[in-house]
């Protein structure tokens, strides 16, 4: 019987048995809540760099009080960990709050 599990590394969700390689780590930096060094930002992993932009939103949003999807955006700097060059991109993250409705029979 197969089971469920987050990747301790990647935090993605596998099922035992399965293969499974974890994309590449990006650094993700703001400025705004972690100073000037980009050194300095957070470690998340992601198929693109946009991709890592937008999972730190996620996971930094949601330990917070929701600031992005509040209607504040944020700008972060990019960069693929062990890069031999110095260059990160740089992307405006934005969010959106979406209603979620269900029904339980009463």
């Amino acid at each position: 019987m197969s089971s469920f599990y987050l990747c301790p590394t990647c935090r993605a969700g596998v099922w035992s048995g399965d293969r499974h390689t974890c994309p590449p780590a990006w650094v993700v930096h703001c400025a705004s809540w972690h100073g000037d060094e980009l050194d300095d930002g957070d470690t998340v992993h992601a198929r693109s760099a946009s991709g890592a932009a937008e999972k730190w939103a996620d996971e930094a949003d949601s330990d917070g009080d929701y600031t992005i999807v509040g209607g504040n955006p944020a700008t972060v700097r990019v960069k693929r960990l062990g890069a031999d060059d110095d260059t990160a991109r740089t992307f405006v993250v934005e969010g959106e709050t979406v209603p979620s409705y269900w029904a339980t029979e009463a």
